[in-house]
């Protein structure tokens, strides 16, 4: 009697599998995904990038001083308490920054402008750092160089810095950029139109710009004195807003709508 011919045997369930998600079939759908997921995050990183002023303010400026104090404490661990940066006093001897943008170059300090930079920790104001007001002293006009401030003329900035300080919390606006503060009798004869008796000569005035206008900025300033925050010179100009505390009321301006004073 024949034998009953044998029924072949269907592939186990795992080879079906096999056959119809291996990695034959499955890799152009991984590859495909793994594309799919970098182009939405660049997409996604280039849209956060391009909204991120818009939402919470122009902060470049702050972020980059909060990486070079970073960087300056990893540099120098023995010393992190006083955050120094290095010891010397001209930034036009450091090579490695000539193509970098001065508002963002590592600034140098001797002793005594580290010990200026721990007199400005001491105020404790919120939101103006050190590095902040530091950076103006190593302008340049021509051939004559700013420098920071005798020791005698420390205190003169105090009661300038609060009334900038309280500016920042009242115009909920970053400070972008403290323009000018001490400058020396030299400087300022250097600086077009200064007057040659200028508060900045005697540590007591600050050119402020916030990312907000000028006539914004006066106008909160306005507000600040009338409220006894302090008795001094308010001047507005195109680009920024002249604070001073010369113990008495004073205004002026470059536009229409302020009276010269």
């Amino acid at each position: 009697m024949d034998q009953p011919s044998s029924v072949p045997t269907p592939p186990e369930p795992e080879e079906q599998a096999g056959e119809i998600f291996g990695p034959t079939n499955w890799q152009p759908y991984e590859r495909r995904r793994f594309l799919s997921t970098c182009v939405t995050m660049i997409i996604s990183g280039l849209s956060g990038y391009a909204a991120h002023p818009y939402l919470v303010g122009n902060r470049r400026q702050e972020f980059a001083a909060f990486l070079e104090e970073k960087w300056q404490d990893l540099n120098n661990p023995r010393q992190r308490k006083n955050r120094p940066l290095h010891a010397t006093n001209d930034l036009n001897e450091d090579r490695r920054f000539t193509n970098t943008p001065s508002r963002f170059r590592p600034i140098t300090l001797d002793q005594d402008g580290l010990a200026y930079q721990s007199f400005l920790y001491s105020l404790n104001l919120c939101h103006i750092k050190p590095i902040e007001l530091l950076r103006p002293h190593f302008k340049t006009l021509g051939n004559v160089n700013n420098h920071l401030p005798p020791r005698e003329l420390w205190k003169n900035i105090a009661p300038t810095l609060r009334v900038a300080d309280a500016l920042r919390e009242k115009l909920n606006a970053p400070l972008i950029s403290i323009n000018s503060a001490f400058r020396s009798t030299a400087y300022n004869s250097a600086c077009p139109g200064a007057a040659p008796q200028s508060y900045h000569t005697r540590n007591m005035a600050l050119d402020l710009v916030y990312a907000c206008s000028p006539e914004k900025v006066f106008a909160a300033a306005q507000a600040l004195r009338s409220q006894g925050l302090f008795k001094g010179g308010i001047g507005v100009y195109s680009s920024f807003t002249h604070i001073d505390t010369r113990g008495r009321n004073a205004e002026w301006g470059s536009t229409p709508k302020i009276a010269k004073a």
